[in-house]
C-alpha cells in the first residue's frame, strides 16, 4: 500500500463521515467518532514506530485505524446509540461500509482482505490463536491503537461534570452506585470478563480497567502508565474493598509489560 492509497483512504473516511455530521440535527456523536478515528491513526502510528515496522506496513496500519469504525456512523444515525448489543455489531457493520463504498479499492487483493479482516476482529473479546503472522500484527496494532483513544475518551468523560451531555459514551449505564465484588475479584486474578456481563456504568468501568489484559506492545503499556488511566478510572468509582488491591495487581502488571 503507498502514500496515495493510504491519503485516498483517509479522503474517503472524511467524505463518508461528513454525510452523517451534515445530515444530523444533532451531530456531535459523529464528530467524536471522527476525531475518535483520527487520534486511532495517530496511535498507530506511534505503535507502529515503536516496533519498527516498514513504511507498506506502517500504511497498512493506518488504512485499518481509518476504517475500523466507519460503520459506527450509520450505526448512531439508525438506532442512536453506540452500544452493539443494543443495535449490531460495529465492525461487522464497517467492513460492509469499506466494501460498499469501494474504500479499498486499488489496492492489491492480499492488502484488501488484511485490512478487512483486521477491522472485523478489531471488537472482538479476544484474537483467535492461530492467525497469519501478518494479520496478527496488524489486528494487535489496531486493537491497541482503539483502546489507548477509548482509554483517552472516557478518562475526559469521567472527569467532565456535564457527562449527561455525552452519556452516549457510557451507553447511557445507570449509575447504582454499587461495585460488583465478583467483577473486580476476576480483574485482580489475570482476567477480562466479557461485554455481555455489563450491567451498569461501574461495570463498565472494571470492565475497561480489564481491557488491559488484551494490550499488546510495551509502548501501549507504557501509555497506560504514563496517562495513569487505572487511577482515573478508579477514582472515578465509589469506594469498595478490593481498590487498593486492583490498582497495586494492575499497576504492577503494566509497569512489568512496559519494560518487556
Amino acid at each position: 500500500m503507498t502514500e496515495d492509497d493510504l491519503k485516498r483512504i483517509e479522503n474517503g473516511f472524511y467524505t463518508y463521515s461528513d454525510f452523517f455530521v451534515e445530515r444530523s440535527g444533532d451531530p456531535k456523536a459523529h464528530r467524536l467518532k471522527q476525531a475518535h478515528t483520527a487520534r486511532v491513526c495517530e496511535n498507530i502510528k506511534v505503535l507502529a514506530d515503536s516496533i519498527g515496522l516498514d513504511a507498506t506496513g506502517r500504511n497498512m496500519a493506518q488504512a485499518t485505524a481509518w476504517l475500523h469504525d466507519v460503520g459506527r456512523f450509520p450505526q448512531f444515525e439508525v438506532y442512536g446509540t453506540f452500544s452493539d448489543p443494543l443495535s449490531k455489531n460495529h465492525a461487522a457493520l464497517s467492513v460492509g461500509v469499506i466494501l460498499r463504498q469501494n474504500f479499498l479499492e486499488g489496492i492489491s487483493r492480499r492488502e484488501r482482505k488484511l485490512v478487512l479482516r483486521s477491522v472485523a476482529l478489531h471488537n472482538r473479546p479476544c484474537l483467535p490463536e492461530k492467525l497469519d503472522p501478518r494479520l496478527s500484527l496488524l489486528a494487535k496494532l489496531l486493537r491497541d491503537a482503539d483502546k489507548l483513544d477509548i482509554y483517552k475518551v472516557m478518562m475526559a468523560h469521567y472527569r467532565s461534570a456535564e457527562t449527561g451531555e455525552t452519556s452516549f459514551i457510557t451507553h447511557d449505564m445507570a449509575d447504582d452506585g454499587r461495585v460488583s465484588v465478583e467483577l473486580a475479584g476476576e480483574i485482580m486474578r489475570g482476567k477480562g470478563f466479557h461485554y455481555s456481563r455489563i450491567a451498569t456504568l461501574n461495570d463498565m468501568k472494571l470492565f475497561q480497567v480489564g481491557m488491559i489484559y488484551d494490550l499488546n506492545f510495551p509502548a501501549s503499556f507504557s501509555a497506560i502508565r504514563d496517562r495513569e488511566v487505572v487511577p482515573v478510572i478508579l477514582g472515578s468509582m465509589p469506594p469498595f474493598p478490593e481498590s487498593e488491591s486492583l490498582s497495586r495487581i494492575i499497576a504492577t502488571y503494566v509497569n512489568q509489560k512496559s519494560l518487556l
